[in-house]
């Protein structure tokens, strides 16, 4: 076994940090384990995105409350597996929970009401809150797994059990998915809900295993007989496990330095440039929004990925659009927030059901979207542009499309301008260069009214097979620009032999008259949503 270096570095507060390094493989987490004694507490691991001086990449664990009884705890980190500890462990822990009500505030903060219903075999985190005293503040939930932190929420989601049991307006829900790695454990969970300001534990912490663990367990034992499909399966776990749990922390830092911000400026009475004040932020998302969700299928056919690209209206609207044209089609929704509006993390108030990314500054989109593709559960994948609106039965057209040509692995969308004029029906290479077909044609035009091979799909719009783009390896991240990664990545499926498909029924139309008619619709729609708002107050 090789030998692992590492240290214990600090305990502050409630949280273990520390670092640890496995020379044989620079690239690959470290599990750690962290004990009370002899009594195993859990386990993180470690995050390649974060190295110390000494290249050894950093863990941290919240330590659960019993820790802090006011009795002595010696506290201990290993690596998995091994004998010793890490360098510096352990460390004594002696005291009390932590005072959680602010120093300066004088008097205690108000405990939320609420419960943590559900945790769904999909792994759904279902519950509700609210402040009793302060019906129109939110409640911000945080969500830990065996005493771990997690992620966190919004509990605005409206609950008609809650409305009708005379809470408030209703709009006290909250939901939220549990991480990849938590999903494919073998082992019992607690999963517990509490209030970010308070710490209040929301009744009651939940148990949790998912029931289709314990056959996956039995087939990657079958898998034992087979070396090289064995040590595929589980580096592409390991891929997916990384990339939610940095997906998660993602959304939590997103949305968190956001609200920070936001109170900050409430508490200094004046917004910071664009920004309002949280609770005129919160307000007005949710008056001028009505809320709506997706359902949350047991076994998604597909996952859609749309890009966040324009002001929160705009990409409400069209995740509106979608979701009207799905059907009854079981599809999972990825949210790919670019950052290029403030308040995109303010969807989940009023958008449920949805996995959300951030695109960090420093992170190219060709790069996040191979980071997409670990993630999502489904083996197709479609890919939506900013405020690109569907056409009906697109999706239809979509798994037809693969369905008819199991050689297929890719589709070419017909992508129509605002002026209804064709901006492009696939992509043809010409002088190894990338060329819309028929663009600036009629759409309607007999020769985009068939399907037909195509060089290459574009940006805007496409779908693929997750297990081609898996067997590649996605695309190749030392291209800038999204288009000339596609048709390197396209040139690449045809040389395997796999066809790029051009699929008319598989539409789109970019923002134009159709999308104004929408607003429109919306903007109707909300002024009766806020004066339902003002008549409950009343």
């Amino acid at each position: 076994m090789t030998e692992i270096a590492g240290r214990l570095e600090t305990i502050a507060g409630h949280v273990v940090e520390g670092w640890a390094f496995n020379p044989a493989d620079e690239t690959r987490p470290v599990i750690i384990e962290i004990r009370d004694g002899g009594r195993l507490l859990g386990s993180t691991s470690t995050s390649t995105a974060s190295r110390t001086s000494a290249n050894g990449q950093r863990f941290s664990y919240l330590l659960p409350p019993d820790v802090f009884d006011g009795h002595e705890h010696v506290i201990s980190v290993r690596v998995a597996g091994a004998e010793a500890d890490l360098q510096d462990s352990p460390l004594c822990v002696v005291g009390h929970e932590p005072d959680l009500r602010p120093a300066a505030a004088g008097a205690a903060l108000e405990i939320p009401s609420g419960s943590l219903d559900l945790v769904t075999d999909e792994g759904w985190v279902l519950g509700w809150a609210w402040y009793p005293n302060s019906p129109g503040q939110r409640v911000e939930i945080e969500l830990l797994v065996d005493g771990e932190l997690v992620g966190a929420t919004i509990a605005a989601s409206y609950r008609a059990d809650v409305a009708d049991a005379g809470v408030g307006d209703g709009n006290y829900g909250f939901s939220w998915a549990l991480p990849y790695q938590i999903l494919t454990r073998s082992r019992e969970s607690v999963v517990t809900a509490r209030d970010k300001k308070t710490g209040h534990v929301l009744p009651e912490p939940r148990k949790f295993q998912q029931l289709v663990v314990a056959d996956a367990v039995e087939k990657v034992a079958a898998l034992e007989q087979d070396l090289k499909q064995l040590t595929a399966t589980i580096a592409l776990l390991r891929g997916r496990e990384q990339a939610d749990h940095r997906d998660a922390a993602e959304l939590f830092k997103t949305v968190g330095d956001f609200f920070i911000q936001l109170a900050a400026a409430t508490a200094a009475g004046e917004p910071p440039g664009t920004l309002t004040t949280l609770r005129d932020a919160v307000a007005d998302v949710t008056a001028r929004h009505r809320p709506f969700g997706f359902d949350v299928p047991l076994t998604p056919i597909l996952t859609i990925c749309v890009e966040a690209a324009a002001p929160l209206p705009a990409t409400y609207r069209q995740l509106r659009a979608i979701r009207d044209s799905i059907g009854g089609l079981p599809v999972e929704v990825i949210l790919l927030d670019t950052g290029a509006a403030v308040d995109t993390a303010l969807l989940p108030l009023v958008v449920r059901n949805i996995r959300y990314l951030r695109l960090p500054p420093d992170r190219a989109p060709v790069a996040m979207l191979n980071e997409v593709a670990l993630l999502a559960t489904c083996n197709i994948l479609v890919f939506v542009g900013a405020l690109a609106a569907p056409a009906e039965s697109w999706l239809d057209a979509v798994t037809a499309g693969f369905a008819e040509d199991a050689d297929c692995a890719a589709l070419a969308a017909k992508f129509i301008g605002a002026d209804n004029v064709l901006e492009h029906a696939g992509v043809m290479l010409e002088d190894a260069l990338p060329v819309p077909r028929g663009h600036r044609c009629d759409p309607y035009a007999e020769p985009y009214l068939d399907p037909q091979p195509v060089d290459a799909v574009a940006p805007e719009v496409f779908a693929v097979r997750r297990e081609a783009w898996i067997k590649l390896r996605g695309l190749d991240e030392s291209f800038a620009g999204l288009g000339a990664a596609l048709a390197d990545f396209c040139l690449r499926l045809r040389a395997g032999g796999a066809g790029v498909l051009y699929v008319p029924g598989f539409c789109m139309t970019q923002a134009g008259a159709a999308h104004d008619q929408l607003a429109e619709a919306d903007d109707a729609a909300r002024l009766r949503h806020a004066a339902d708002l003002q008549t409950a107050a009343a």
